[in-house]
């Protein structure tokens, strides 16, 4: 396994990335394509820099702020809310803007099983010989 590098600060490669993914509404793809860097380079710099992931994460963020304001402004004059609502539902759901309530569970532990023998009868011994075969 390849370990992670780590970055004690952000390189200026990394700061003119974040500010490229500003410009395009936090679309990676777009958003590499346009700064020459690959996905891969991105996942690795956000595991291995926790500066560069706050950013990351707080530009992500300043989008959602906008929609959140775009949506009190239309809420505010009564227009069609289709759009913003689907972005947030996608994009939003930490904050609570879900359909359907979101559930997980936790499965540790330990888990019993026991097996018991159960003698048969002369009329199931023909359909248990026919399992062998």
């Amino acid at each position: 396994m390849v370990e992670t590098p780590h970055y004690k600060r952000l390189t200026k490669k990394m700061k003119g990335w974040l500010e490229a993914y500003a410009r395009n509404a936090c679309n990676v793809t777009e958003t590499c394509r346009a700064t020459s860097i690959s996905v891969m380079t991105i996942s690795r710099w956000t595991r291995g820099s926790e500066e560069f992931k706050t950013l990351r994460e707080e530009v992500e963020e300043s989008l959602i702020d906008l929609a959140e304001s775009k949506l009190m402004q239309m809420i505010k004059k009564g227009e069609n809310l289709g759009a913003i609502c689907f972005f947030l539902k996608c994009k939003a759901k930490h904050r609570g803007y879900v359909e359907r309530s979101e559930q997980s569970h936790d499965v540790s532990g330990s888990l019993s099983l026991k097996i018991e023998r159960v003698p048969m009868d002369a009329g199931d011994k023909d359909a248990d010989e026919a399992s062998n075969d």
